[in-house]
């Protein structure tokens, strides 16, 4: 079964504490579907600073759009300047899923002024000389240009955890891009198994039983033949096997 993400790659300012520690160089690999909640904290948080050496939207060319985003996503935006300079559950590394057997299709736009950056994946299962999301030996280059876009295929051959990273820059220096915050992971779960989100019950499969984007670490995982109405509470008991 063939399972589609579409991911932007874009720069943001990530605070990792409420004291106000942050990465002015940030970078991030994002759901396209949660850019618009992304951009509005960003220009929300530049109110009140001085301005930087690029132009920038304001809060309000984004609100409408990271309001319903938000709203399906069940999760609050920030009010003020000082809000958007906290940490924000959106602003983390990309963790995509899939299934044993499933054909992962994952389109990569790039935002990310004067770079070209790529999703390589450190596993099997993809056309090095298509989809390693790299430019290395005499290979073609499988990355993005900014304002770019890519196709990447990936054949999820094992179930396991297997790091994403940009194969744009290998750099581990302050001039790299995996430093900065682009990278994530995939998470290949057993074949015919779903996963929901545990605070709104937000599942993969619609209710058509089509796929849906659901990324994050911390989400049920729910094996074939438990229904999704089954709570985390109760997991156990839906899971049990008849008769044991």
């Amino acid at each position: 079964m063939a399972m589609k993400y579409q991911v932007t790659a874009l720069q943001v300012v990530i605070y990792f504490n409420r004291e106000g520690d942050h990465d002015h160089n940030g970078l991030i690999f994002a759901l396209t579907k949660n850019v618009s909640i992304l951009k509005y904290i960003q220009a929300l948080g530049r109110v009140g600073l001085p301005p930087g050496p690029e132009p920038s939207d304001t809060p309000d060319t984004w609100y409408a759009k990271a309001k319903a985003r938000a709203d399906v996503l069940g999760i609050t935006l920030p009010s003020t300047p000082e809000e958007a300079r906290q940490p924000h559950p959106l602003m983390r590394p990309l963790v995509l899923r899939a299934r044993k057997g499933d054909l992962l299709q994952v389109e990569l736009r790039n935002e990310i002024q004067r770079r070209k950056v790529g999703l390589h994946l450190v596993g099997g299962g993809y056309d090095v000389k298509e989809d390693e999301g790299s430019h290395v030996g005499r290979s073609p280059s499988s990355l993005v240009r900014t304002g770019g876009r890519h196709v990447y295929d990936w054949r999820c051959e094992n179930e396991g955890v297997f790091p994403i990273h940009d194969g744009g820059n290998y750099s581990g220096g302050e001039d790299g891009t995996n430093v900065h915050g682009l990278f994530g992971a995939l998470i290949v779960e057993p074949a015919s198994s779903r996963w929901r989100d545990p605070v709104t019950g937000r599942s993969s499969v619609d209710a058509r039983g089509m796929h849906q984007e659901l990324d994050g670490l911390y989400l049920d995982v729910l094996p074939p033949g438990v229904p999704d109405a089954c709570a985390p509470s109760t997991l156990r008991e839906c899971c049990r096997t008849p008769g044991r």
